[in-house]
């Protein structure tokens, strides 16, 4: 196989905390060079956790930083600096993509604006991810508020939406907040990479955590339109279709769904009462949403007296749509989860006694391959390759910087090569 399709993308990452860094560790799993700059002394995720021991704490390299900026190179510029501006300017004039997530204004300050670097590389694709978007593409109320994942969920109505049946609402899990929104800004890269193609030019991509998250909840919002309705918590159901939710078997849980009568048959027949299929108060989908809770008994008193494999087997052996609620434990115990190179093994840092495991990419090519390359930069690690082999610049210039603190890199003694 051929390296990732976004082969020969360079991309200057100025990224933090994680809607930024993971787009652009997308973008680095696609095979683009992702050039992770960071403040002296190290982005402060990088003592994050968790750490496989004492040595990889040392390294500043935890879990979290690992596996958000794996198969990145990693240099650390003082931006305050007008010598840390002019490296940065000089850079520009070589890259294709420029990614950040500080509040508005920032960048601004540091004299490394969208209008200062593209009147230097106007073929620049950069990108920006901020809690409420930009003032360049339509503005906003809130230009320099920052946000988080567990704000941008309330505030978009996620939260609102998810909880129990008794109005209690709760976060989603995972910072959907942010790794939504951090998707989207690749999406719009890439759209702006193709752009380019045509008309010669770069351009600004504005992402709007709020939006990203508005444009994940819009069956509320046109719910809302439609009826006037206010959605709310409905636990594991689903407002329009019955069963569609999650039930006990004696050893766990699993999660079933007839989306339409045809389901609901199959259903009927897995567990042993195909009448049920014909039943006026299950057969069509209307009378289903009105009988809901008779069916959940139904459910309950089938599954809940049979192992989970059991239930299983019964109802994807009719084609049902089911599922166990697995946990950490069972997704790593799960093949297909490896055949889809979905666990990926790299080192948490260098001559480490075992690797660890990151998520691999969800997007897999016929001709390019796509997966993390390897483990998280060390802080600076890659200070000197890129500034000589990627920009063009001197050994001696390199060291220049490094003298008056420009540049700079921290090498614990436990690291290796």
């Amino acid at each position: 196989m051929s390296k990732g399709p976004l082969q020969g993308i360079r991309v200057l990452d100025f990224t933090r905390f994680l809607a930024g860094p993971y787009a652009t560790m997308l973008m680095a799993d696609l095979g683009a060079d992702v050039v992770k700059i960071e403040e002296p002394g190290g982005d402060h995720t990088r003592t994050s956790g968790p750490y496989l021991d004492a040595a990889t704490k040392d390294q500043d390299i935890g879990g979290f930083f690992n596996s958000l900026n794996r198969s990145k190179h990693g240099i650390c510029i003082d931006l305050k600096s007008p010598g840390g501006r002019d490296l940065v300017l000089r850079m520009v004039k070589d890259v294709d993509v420029v990614v950040e997530n500080f509040r508005g204004g920032v960048m601004e300050k540091y004299g490394l604006d969208y209008e200062t670097l593209s009147r230097i590389n106007p073929r620049l694709v950069y990108a920006s991810v901020r809690g409420f978007g930009d003032r360049r593409t339509l503005g906003t109320h809130y230009p320099e508020r920052p946000t988080v994942d567990l704000l941008v969920q309330a505030v978009s109505g996620i939260m609102g939406i998810t909880g129990s049946a008794d109005g209690q609402v709760y976060k989603i899990g995972p910072g959907v907040g942010d790794i939504f929104p951090g998707t989207m800004c690749l999406v719009g890269i890439l759209a702006a990479l193709q752009w380019r193609e045509r008309s010669g030019e770069g351009q600004y991509v504005d992402t709007s955590m709020y939006d990203c998250m508005l444009s994940l909840c819009e069956r509320m919002l046109y719910q809302h339109s439609y009826t006037g309705e206010i959605p709310g918590p409905m636990g594991n159901a689903h407002p329009f279709s019955a069963p569609y939710t999650m039930y006990p078997a004696a050893d766990g849980n699993f999660v079933v769904a007839a989306p339409n009568d045809k389901f609901w048959r199959r259903i009927a027949t897995a567990i042993g009462q195909p009448e049920l299929g014909a039943d006026p108060r299950f057969a069509t989908r209307a009378a289903r949403r009105e009988h809901r809770g008779e069916i959940d008994d139904i459910m309950r008193a089938w599954s809940s007296v049979r192992k989970r494999d059991d239930v299983m087997a019964a109802l994807l052996g009719h084609d049902v749509l089911a599922a166990p609620v697995n946990n950490a434990a069972d997704i790593f115990a799960d093949p297909e989860v490896r055949k889809r190179r979905m666990l990926v093994d790299i080192d948490p840092y260098p001559h480490a006694p075992r690797k660890v495991q990151v998520a691999g990419t969800p997007l897999k090519f016929t001709k390019t391959e796509t997966q993390p390359q390897r483990r998280a930069p060390l802080v600076g690690e890659h200070t000197h390759d890129v500034l000589t082999r990627m920009f063009g610049l001197s050994a001696a210039e390199v060291a220049a910087l490094e003298r008056d603190a420009i540049v700079s890199r921290r090498e614990p003694e436990s690291a290796g090569a």
